[in-house]
């Protein structure tokens, strides 16, 4: 028996079946791994055996993309299967579908099991592993792009499981309206949100599971995913192109001047690069300080 088929056949929690695959075969299983099947058997304890991937975003840092992937490897057809229903993708724990709901008590590590408080899921210890592992991960994908901006859209739309348009969402939002539009269709093709036309046939309508995402959960997750260079790509490459209008700008204007005015060139050079450099701060500095607020 190979130890991914252990590892789904031990009907044990993740953090116990890494200790037993460590000892049988010598490897350390990830911790990333081990918690994210501990919460979404946690959460399917909750919800009848029900787990969508918009519900792992409120307890972890992460992109839908990397919970899909250990999601989609837990689905092994028998203990876990896949599912579609409207157009919105779940998983389904089947030994769980005909059990009664159990209410997700939160107060213990998901990975060690030591108590711990407030909203976090994961004790000091476990939370600074865990952490270091997904910066890691970063490396190699930059998930944190992609989450960023995924994080954003859960909360925005959390409280609500109500249809909204690409300007409802927009509006409570840090990005452009054409940004939110290609990001709601990016998500909607995933099966984390339906999609469907209006009324009128000219506008599309969005709805997500509602979840319980609180501000400062969404916050603290936003906060880490910053942290790291890869969640600013698109900012930076914004940020790039403003400046490099403004140096184009900056460089006719100065044209003008030594032709039309005939101010001395050696003057104007001083005064374009000052204004380039003023300009070069004030683009890449500059931080929004609009917040994201919910639906």
């Amino acid at each position: 028996m190979n130890s991914m088929a252990l590892k789904k056949s031990l009907c044990v929690p993740a953090s116990l079946r890494e200790l037993i695959i460590k000892q049988y075969f010598g490897f350390k299983m990830s911790i990333v791994r081990v918690v994210i099947e501990n919460l979404a058997q946690k959460i399917a304890m909750s919800q009848k055996g029900k787990v969508y991937l918009n519900d792992l975003m409120p307890y972890l840092p992460l992109s839908i993309n990397v919970f899909e992937h250990f999601l989609d490897e837990m689905a092994d057809g028998t203990l876990v299967r896949e599912a579609k229903s409207e157009g919105l993708k779940y998983y389904v724990f089947t030994e769980l579908e005909d059990k009664k709901s159990v209410v997700f008590e939160k107060g213990k590590c998901l990975y060690s099991g030591d108590v711990v408080f407030g909203s976090s899921v994961l004790s000091s210890e476990a939370q600074n592993e865990f952490q270091k592992e997904i910066l890691e991960l970063a490396e190699k994908n930059a998930w944190p792009a992609e989450a960023v901006w995924q994080h954003e859209l859960m909360y925005i739309t959390a409280v609500t499981d109500k249809q909204l348009t690409v300007a409802e969402i927009a509006g409570h939002s840090r990005m452009r309206i054409k940004q939110v539009q290609e990001r709601l269709k990016q998500l909607a093709k995933r099966g984390v949100a339906t999609i469907e036309k209006g009324e009128n046939g000219d506008a599309y309508l969005y709805r997500f599971p509602s979840l319980s995402y609180s501000k400062d959960q969404y916050l603290e997750h936003d906060a880490f995913i910053r942290s790291h260079p890869s969640s600013l790509k698109e900012e930076l490459e914004l940020k790039t192109i403003r400046f490099m209008v403004s140096l184009i700008a900056i460089v006719g204007i100065c044209f003008l001047l030594v032709f039309l005015l005939r101010i001395p060139f050696q003057l104007i050079v001083l005064t374009g690069l000052g204004a380039g450099v003023l300009s070069a701060l004030k683009i890449f500095t500059y931080k929004t300080k609009i917040e994201p607020n919910p639906i």
